[in-house]
């Protein structure tokens, strides 16, 4: 299953694309028309995973 996903820059919505293939755990940056002027560093960011602490975990060690 491959699905699309990220923010991108105005400028570069036209230029790139990101590609997740949830199946193999694969992230793809896809580059279009890309010019030696577009050569950088590109880097690869998720969010942060959150998770709701269960209430065991807020109590004192006393309390157990």
């Amino acid at each position: 299953e491959k699905k699309r996903s990220g923010a991108y820059k105005a400028s570069l919505q036209n230029k790139f694309s990101i590609s997740l293939d949830s199946s193999s755990n694969t992230v793809t940056l896809n580059g279009v028309n890309v010019q030696p002027e577009d050569t950088a560093v590109y880097y690869c960011a998720r969010e942060t995973q959150q998770h709701k602490p269960s209430a065991e975990l807020n109590k004192n060690p006393s309390e157990f």
